[in-house]
């Protein structure tokens, strides 16, 4: 009996994400929460029912352990297929002035966790929760899950923590794409478009080699990989997500062996080590355009994640949760209104004009999914390529620095 309740429970896992996306997309509530959320919050409801549904403690007992699996497995295989297909080499090729505002953003980020630590010195989880605000906030939700992992969070916190940062995050998108570009005006000069950007307006047809070709044909596909996960179960697909899978396991294998050559504190593994390699070796692979060109990988890593998100919530204490949220829910915003803030004044510092200065936090707190609709909303397409550039930049770089934060703060 045990074994057919958990083989259900596995199948659950693996099936329940691209079952609920489609209800989702349509009864149109992907419009409200994102997909990840909406598996976070099934999770949740199925962990904190399970008395009524699996009353034996035993069976519980294994339940847990199955979402425990099924978490590692997702995110160690996750994160290498999203950094492998990820075009870092034109993440370097920007003007400076780009890469100046990026980089006093990430400066911001760090001065505004720090800011927030002191002011809440007894928070539980203190060091891991830092290294997680700065992971998703230079990067994305990807480096939240790897650091969470890497730093051996608690389920709850990393639960709380991306609902917090969903919270958050959402209301300052709103700001962004509404009154951000007048706000910012007030204080920042007026973006000055290039020559280049200038004679496309009269051109009736752009070559498809141009930065900003190749950009809008970047944005479609994240815009696309966003709404569904329809690419990753073609059957074209299939083969290029074998070898993708083929290469995270050796990235994987590789880094296990260096983390058990080097042990951790404890002498077992050492997951902060594991991270940091897999993500280092991952990025290795990048670097090879028929390894980035692999068809619906991305969009299978993104399913993986959506498996965690439904395990790693079914492990989450719902009890906890609303107890811990509140005061979480303030360290994070005072750490997000502060960053902006320091990004600011910044950016008046260095004369940072305003759609650099608005692209540029977007590319740093929110990633490259989201540059499309700031660039629309601020009516200046000329920014999409470097602010697609950055955001992948942004997902590189987030899991060292959050990683290293946390092991400056200290954490157990």
């Amino acid at each position: 009996m045990q074994a057919i309740l958990l083989t259900l429970l596995t199948l659950f896992f693996i099936f329940a994400p691209y079952y609920l996306q489609k209800i989702g997309h349509k009864i149109q509530l992907n419009t409200i929460l994102s997909d990840v959320v909406i598996c976070f919050l099934i999770g949740v409801i199925m962990g904190n029912t399970q008395q009524w549904w699996l009353p034996q403690e035993a069976y519980q007992k294994a339940a847990f352990s199955v979402a425990e699996i099924a978490t590692a497995v997702s995110v160690l295989l996750a994160i290498p297929m999203l950094l492998m297909t990820s075009d870092i080499r034109s993440s370097i090729r920007h003007a400076p002035q780009f890469l100046l505002s990026f980089g006093l953003c990430i400066i911001a980020v760090l001065l505004a966790t720090l800011l927030s630590v002191y002011l809440y010195p007894d928070l539980p989880h203190l060091g891991q929760t830092a290294g997680c605000m700065v992971g998703v906030y230079i990067g994305g939700t990807p480096n939240m899950v790897a650091i969470s992992y890497a730093l051996n969070a608690p389920n709850e916190l990393f639960v709380i923590l991306n609902s917090t940062d969903v919270f958050c995050s959402g209301l300052f998108f709103l700001f962004l794409t509404s009154v951000a570009k007048h706000f910012y005006s007030l204080f920042l000069p007026a973006f000055v478009p290039s020559s280049a950007s200038i004679k496309s307006t009269t051109s009736h047809k752009l070559s498809p080699e141009t930065p900003l070709d190749i950009a809008l044909l970047q944005q479609n596909q994240v815009l696309d990989e966003t709404k569904s996960f329809k690419d990753a179960f073609k059957k074209q697909s299939l083969t290029p997500i074998i070898k993708a899978v083929g290469l995270a396991i050796l990235c994987i294998g590789f880094s296990v062996l260096v983390a058990l050559l080097i042990p951790g504190a404890d002498g077992n593994l050492n997951e902060m080590l594991l991270m940091i390699v897999l993500s280092t070796t991952s990025i290795f692979f990048s670097f090879s355009s028929r390894i980035q060109s692999l068809q619906g990988v991305y969009e299978f890593a993104q399913y993986l994640l959506l498996i965690f998100a439904i395990a790693v919530g079914f492990m989450a204490n719902f009890s906890a949760l609303a107890a811990a949220a509140p005061t979480y829910l303030t360290f994070n915003a005072i750490l997000v209104l502060s960053l902006l803030l320091f990004h600011l004044f910044f950016a008046i510092l260095f004369k940072i004009d305003t759609d650099t200065f608005i692209i540029t936090s977007t590319a740093c707190i929110f990633g490259p999914p989201f540059i499309g609709q700031v660039c629309s909303a601020i009516k200046n397409k000329e920014m999409l390529a470097p602010g697609m550039a950055l955001g992948v930049l942004g997902l590189i770089i987030g899991t060292y620095l959050g990683i290293l934060v946390a092991s400056v703060i200290g954490y157990t």
